[in-house]
């Protein structure tokens, strides 16, 4: 997580984050709190090391870009 977590503080570094887990589908779910305009763009700096983790591992850890304004309601 602590990678995934760089790679995005890389570019937005007022990113927030919160781990959970969840089942369905089974994996640990990251929610990624930015002021990206594009959430595409906080999936393009950690998509292909999520891929090689989840192989590699088994470890499936599923990203999810939100708005940083919703980070109260969950936070």
């Amino acid at each position: 997580m602590t990678e995934v977590q760089a790679r995005i503080r890389a570019v937005y570094p007022d990113a927030t984050f919160r781990l959970v887990e969840w089942e369905d589908p089974t994996g640990l779910y990251l929610d990624a709190y930015t002021h990206a305009e594009d959430t595409f763009a906080v999936l393009d700096l950690v998509s292909d090391w999520l891929l090689d983790l989840g192989v590699d591992t088994g470890v499936h850890l599923h990203v999810i870009p939100l708005p940083h304004e919703a980070a109260a309601a969950h936070l």
